[in-house]
């Protein structure tokens, strides 16, 4: 596998920073379910989303959501 530099980005990674980006944007900032948040980034199933961002947060995207309203 080649270095990571700038210019040699993996696209997959590249997606999992966006996906990140919005699900966090989307939780917090709109009143969208979590259904429907998983669709918008491309997950079959909103398990498969709560899962993807627990991984990224250590919350659960209700518990993120909780912490911003709160």
């Amino acid at each position: 596998m080649a270095p990571r530099g700038p210019q040699n980005v993996e696209f997959s990674q590249l997606v999992e920073d966006v996906r990140r980006s919005l699900a966090e944007s989307y939780v917090m900032q709109s009143d969208y379910s979590l259904t429907e948040i998983a669709l918008l980034l491309g997950y079959s199933e909103a398990s498969s989303f709560c899962r993807a961002f627990r991984r990224w947060t250590q919350l659960t995207p209700q518990q993120f959501r909780q912490r911003g309203r709160s």
